[in-house]
């Protein structure tokens, strides 16, 4: 069985596999993040793990939350050098085995996180059409009205997301686009990832909003290597096997 990390830009499934791992028995936190209007099952997220993940990123950039302010590139480099608040009750997460822990912060804190990875470990990166990561991200301002309203910039933090995720594959990143996990085309792939089975039962597409927009233009590089790594992740698992 593998370990893993679950991130992407949020808004793009992170909550529905974290929750179906939680469900099929994997050690997700020890304080889990509660339901809110827009997420009635929870996000299976941890509260310290969200706490440290912001910490980190307090010492290593001018950071506002998630979903408000872009992370700079160049705070990757500082990200081996940020501490952890409460390093003792950090490590203890990784006691429980198989774990899967989920936040989209691990996108920019993921250098920080490394060295306490236990082996064999692997990262799954959700990903959407971000028109439709828009279209979630203005819903969820019911919850969180920090949240920007503007499209652009909205637009501008999934492409910042995505560029930390590029930036920090080390080959062990494995790329899942929402589409294929609400319908079930994914879950193979996944089972033989992480080597159990998942409760699929968990994941309801009915809470899920897909569209036909367009892809804006200036997004599509991104999009498409994103997907581009998707379509060749049996490979990349051939390669670490």
């Amino acid at each position: 069985m593998r370990n893993c990390l679950i991130f992407g830009s949020g808004r793009c499934g992170t909550s529905a596999l974290a929750g179906a791992l939680a469900k099929s028995g994997v050690f997700t936190g020890l304080h889990p993040v509660g339901a809110t209007s827009q997420m009635p099952h929870g996000y299976f997220e941890d509260h310290h793990i969200c706490h440290w993940n912001n910490e980190l990123l307090k010492q290593s950039c001018d950071y506002s939350g998630i979903l408000i302010a872009p992370i700079p590139l160049e705070a990757r480099e500082r990200m081996p050098l940020a501490k952890f608040p409460v390093p003792m009750n950090m490590r203890r997460y990784f006691w429980f085995q198989p774990y899967a822990f989920k936040d989209p912060r691990f996108a920019f804190t993921y250098l920080a996180w490394k060295p306490f990875f236990v082996q064999p470990h692997v990262n799954i990166v959700l990903f959407r059409n971000p028109s439709d990561f828009v279209d979630s991200a203005l819903r969820l301002r019911a919850d969180h009205p920090s949240i920007s309203r503007e499209r652009t910039a909205l637009e501008g933090m999934w492409a910042n997301a995505y560029q930390h995720v590029l930036a920090n594959d080390d080959g062990t990143f494995f790329y899942v686009e929402h589409d294929e996990l609400m319908n079930g085309n994914a879950m193979t792939f996944l089972e033989t990832l992480l080597g159990y089975p998942i409760r699929q039962d968990f994941i309801e597409p009915k809470l899920s909003h897909v569209t036909d927009a367009k892809c804006p233009d200036a997004l599509w590089p991104i999009y498409h290597e994103l997907r581009d790594r998707a379509a060749n992740r049996d490979k990349t698992l051939a390669a670490t096997a």
